[in-house]
Order: structure tokens, then sequence, then C-alpha cells
């Protein structure tokens, strides 16, 4: 007798022989006809036929038995007589003991990536229970197939094919994993990879349970820990970069055209203003992401609105030399005589000298004006710097001061020269700044609140000073710088107005008007509103064009008033070229020849006045 081995779902018929033509025929439908007549007739058949699972024996009625589902069965479908196993049994089917442990043993995919190390005990084998066979009832007639060859041990085949059958847990519960992983992109590569190392090793035996892989490292599952909210944040910052910018910048712009769009219809002159000024903002704005030709362009239509509305007019200023030469240099006080320039530095508290040549303004290292000890005058920081007539003792063009009242005179080529004017009777308290006019110098000593005019042009100033005040009529101790011109004196205060007095040279009696109003009488075509303004330096101007120029050192704008503080022009920057920086002016000054100088700490930059 041979032994057969019959799988999971397989149907095993007893039965006298059969007509070989049925045997070997591909229709199933004779044979199943002649089976079915055979148990009609009640002749001898035996089914016995195998379901896993269940563990036990059923026993059926052979008279129940439908042939005719051989004719139907698909695969993957179950004969009516599967279906009266209880679903229970089915849905549920059994897993032994070391399947459980392997199965809770197994580390998750949060376990693989951001858990601890785990040490999971080895599985023990234990031997599996072989699946009991169902028989049906046999009756006594001889059997169509006959086993021969007993103790013939299973092929390894036919192992294969029934471990094939069972339900490989395991398999199933890495295909969810990798479900579950490939909602997080690139982490998925990492799972896969370290599945595909667990089940490299070998193939899973009869009776036995594949090992776990090896789990992926303390310091592995740190590092990705670590990395993937890094790597995130930088996607998101390069999609942020990539697209928020583009639809900030188009935000900003449409905004700004539609300001623009807009200030045009408005009836009052106020009102255009704020328009046009509310539109230079939004381009700012999108300035700042993408400064494109359509922002410029929108620029200077608003700019050149706004000029209309304030009667300015468009300076082209150019730079004086590259920043970059002279990094550590702070300009407080600029003096231009041709091509000579001369600059207050605040860093070192000395002059430096320029002169200008075809590349630009370039500095004299050899000039020397500065703290020091000249003819037995000690000389300190400088405070400020003006320009004087060359009939002085020292023929020197210019001259800078000390909190101390050391006077020193500067000339190209040649050594500095000192002298110390005479001190107050009540001394020094904050020196700030001098003028000179009709050879007088005027020295502003705001925390004395004291003005002093010196005398003695042409022997150094060394007459006792006299009081430009008997009694107080302006509060000095706010005042910021001053100009004078014969018996007029302008006083600008710190919080931006201004003062005027009147001394005469015959009378010897002073009046002053403060504040002193600035005045736009429509002379020069503006409409400019002085109260959101605020002028921190002046400079006089001299004839054939006399003039006060105020500096609004946030805007970098220069206002020209007559002597009367009649409005003249407002003096811009340039808007495609000759631009000025983004800060505040540090310093200016109106040259005789007339061009204008604006300093930004290191950087100097000049025009030519209209």
């Amino acid at each position: 007798m041979r032994q057969f081995t019959l799988k999971g779902g397989e149907t095993l018929i007893f039965c006298s022989p059969l007509d070989q033509e049925m045997t070997d025929s591909e229709d199933l439908s004779l044979l199943i006809g002649e089976l079915t007549l055979r148990s009609e007739e009640n002749q001898a058949l035996g089914i016995a036929q195998i379901r896993m699972g269940t563990g036990q024996i059923s026993k059926k009625d052979l008279d129940t038995f439908q042939f005719a589902s051989f004719l139907t069965l698909d695969q993957g479908q179950v004969a009516p007589e599967q279906e009266t196993v209880s679903e229970e049994v089915l849905a549920e089917p059994e897993i032994s003991e070391e399947e459980q442990a392997t199965d809770q043993n197994q580390p998750s995919l949060a376990e693989n990536l951001f858990g601890q190390a785990v040490f999971y005990p080895e599985p023990i084998q234990e031997e599996i229970e072989e699946p009991i066979i169902e028989t049906e009832p046999v009756t006594e007639e001889p059997v169509a197939a006959v086993m021969e060859e007993p103790g013939e041990t299973e092929t390894e085949e036919n192992s294969a094919e029934r471990e094939h059958d069972r339900p490989n847990f395991g398999a199933i519960k890495d295909k969810a994993l990798q479900g579950v992983a490939s909602g997080a992109g690139w982490l998925r590569s990492v799972e896969d990879k370290a599945e595909s190392m667990a089940s490299a090793g070998k193939q899973v035996g009869v009776g036995e349970v594949g090992s776990h892989g090896k789990d992926l490292s303390p310091l592995t599952k740190a590092l990705i820990a670590i990395l993937v909210p890094i790597f995130v944040i930088v996607i998101a910052a390069l999609v942020f970069f990539n697209r928020g910018e583009d639809h900030e910048y188009a935000y900003y712009l449409a905004q700004a055209q539609a300001s623009v769009n807009n200030a045009g219809l408005m009836q009052t002159t106020e009102l255009q203003r704020e328009g046009w000024e509310q539109a230079l903002l939004w381009l700012d704005q999108a300035a700042s992401y993408q400064d494109t030709a359509e922002v410029q362009a929108l620029r200077l239509r608003a700019q050149t609105a706004l000029d209309d509305l304030d009667g300015a007019r468009r300076l082209q200023y150019v730079a004086a030399f590259a920043p970059s030469l002279y990094p550590t240099l702070d300009i407080a006080a600029i003096i231009s005589l041709n091509s000579d320039l001369y600059l207050l530095d605040q860093t070192s508290g000395s002059v430096k000298y320029l002169r200008l040549t075809n590349a630009g303004y370039a500095m004299d290292n050899d000039f020397v004006c500065g703290p020091g000890t000249y003819e037995g005058v000690q000389v300190g920081t400088l405070v400020d710097l003006i320009s004087i007539p060359l009939n002085n003792p020292a023929k020197a063009p210019v001259m800078a001061i000390d909190a101390e009242g050391n006077l020193i005179y500067c000339s190209p080529g040649t050594s500095p020269s000192a002298a110390h004017l005479p001190t107050p009777e009540i001394g020094w308290a904050s020196l700030k700044r001098m003028v000179f006019d009709s050879n007088r110098l005027y020295v502003l000593d705001p925390g004395n609140k004291a003005l002093w005019i010196y005398r003695g042009f042409t022997a150094n100033f060394n007459n006792e000073p006299a009081v430009y005040f008997d009694e107080e009529l302006v509060d000095l101790s706010n005042v910021v710088d001053l100009e004078v011109e014969g018996e007029e004196l302008f006083l600008l205060h710190a919080d931006g107005h201004s003062s005027h007095c009147l001394a005469s040279f015959v009378t010897g009696i002073t009046t002053c008007d403060d504040p002193y109003p600035y005045l736009d009488a429509g002379i020069s075509g503006a409409n400019v509103d002085f109260a959101t303004l605020k002028f921190e330096q002046i400079a006089y101007s001299p004839p054939p064009d006399p003039s006060i120029y105020y500096l609004e050192a946030e805007k970098a704008e220069l206002y020209q008033f007559s002597l009367r503080l009649n409005l003249n022009k407002v003096l811009r920057s340039g808007v495609s070229e000759g631009v000025l920086p983004k800060q505040n002016a540090s310093a200016f000054y109106v040259s005789p020849d007339r061009r204008v100088f604006l300093a930004f700490g290191n950087q100097l930059y000049y025009a030519v006045l209209p």
C-alpha cells in the first residue's frame, strides 16, 4: 500500500473501481454523475474531508453530501459542507502558544523608530499538533484507491505545500506595519530595510516560528528621533521661503496698486497725500521680498505725485568715497572749500582732510588736526568745526574747538596751531557749538544757558567774552544748533522749533521771537505740514540767495527757507538714482559753490543744488 498526504480542503472518495475514461477525463461531470448515481442506489461509498482548525472529528450522513458542489467550487470558495463549520472557528483559527509569544515579542513600528532598546526572550519551539482528519462513514466495500509502501516519509515538497496553507500571521503583521509606515514618507524605507534584515536569515520551516530580525540600535533610534523633526522643519522652511514669500510679495504689491489707484481719486490734497504715502509703505513691504521693476515703477509714480503736492525737487546724490575705505569714520561736521573737504570724526575726536580726485575724495593720512599739545596748549577731543577767513593768525582755512574752549587751527601741509579762549567767570558746562560772523566768534554753552561772544579775531580771540543775552529771553538749555547773520540770530531747539533774535549793533537792544514760526506762503507751491517734521540741524547760505537750510534727519530732506522762514524749496534725493541710505543723517553742509553734502555715519554723499 502507498500512502498519500491529504491537504487542507481536499476530499478523498472510496468506491468500487471506475472506468478509466471517467478518471482520466478533465470533465468532472461524468465522474460526478456516476458518483451521484451510486449514492442514490446506496452503493458502497466512503468520503473523507480535511478541514483545518477544528481539532475534532465530525461525522455526517452520506445522503446529505452534494457531489454537484465539486462542479461549482472555485478557488477561494468553501464547499457547502465546509460552511457548516461554525463561523467562530473559521474566523479565528487557533494560534499556537509559540506563535502568540512570537507575536507579542515582535516590535512595533514606533518601537523600532523611537523606543528604547528591548531584549526579547528566545521563543521556545514546541511540536505542532497534526490536524485530525474528518471521515465520513465507510461501507464494507473495497476501496478504489489503495495505499502502498507504508512508512515512507513526507517529501520536502509536500511539507512546504502544507506550511504554505497555514495562515502566516507574521507576514500579515509585516504588511500591516508597512501599510502604516507608508504614510510617513521616507520613514517607510527605514521600516522596509529593518524588515528585510529580519527576514533575510532563513525561511520558516515545519514546526518552527521565524525568528525576529535584528532590531535597530539605540543610537540609530535616537538619531532618527532627533533628525526627523529637523528634517520636517527644514522642508517647511523651504516651502515657506519658496512659496510663502511669493504670496507675501503679491499681497503687498496688490495693496500698493490699490492705494495708487485710489489716491488720484481723492477730492482733497490731504487725502491724496495720505493715499500716496500709504502706497509707499506697501511698496516698501513688497520690496523687502522682491524689488521688481513693477515695484520701482509704482514707487516713482507715488513719489512724483508727493513731490507735486509738496513742491519738492529731486537731487541726484553721488557717493564722495566708498564707505569700506573708512569703516570707523563717524562724521559729525562737514566743511567744503572748493576741492578740499574737512570732516569732524566723532570716533577719534579729530578732523580728517580729503581732496577731490578723478576717483572721488581721497583722505590725506599726513594731515594732523586733533587732540594733542600745540604751542603749550593741551587740546582735547574736538566737538565742533567751522571755516574761517584766511586772515587769521594761523592762515588756516578751518578751526575746531574742544569742550574746554581750546581752539586749533588746521591747514593741509602744515602743523596745527592752538589757542585758549578766555574762560567765562562761570566756567564751561557743556560747550557744544560755535559760529563765526563779522569777526565775532559765538560759542554756545547750553549747560550754563549761555551764548558767549568773543572779539579779537586777529589776536586769537583773546578778549574776555560778553554775553549775548543780558536777561533770559530764550531758553538756551535745549538749543542744539545756531546760525548768525549780521544782527540776526537763529536758534534751533531739540524739539524742532526755532527762535529768532535781533540784536542791534547801534542801540544794543536785543529782541526775540520764540517760537519763530515756519511759513508756507505758497512761494514753493508746497503744502507741508510742519507739525510732522523735526529739524535737527541748520546752515546759513550767503548771497546771492541768502537762505537758512533745515535738515530733517530721519527723511534726509532739506528745507530751504528765507530769512523770514518762508519755505522756498523742499529738496529730496532721487528716486531711481541718487538714493540715500535708509538711516538718519548725521551731518550736512551747504557749500559756497552751491553743493550740498549729507553724511550718514561713515558714508558721505553730495549733490548740486538747482
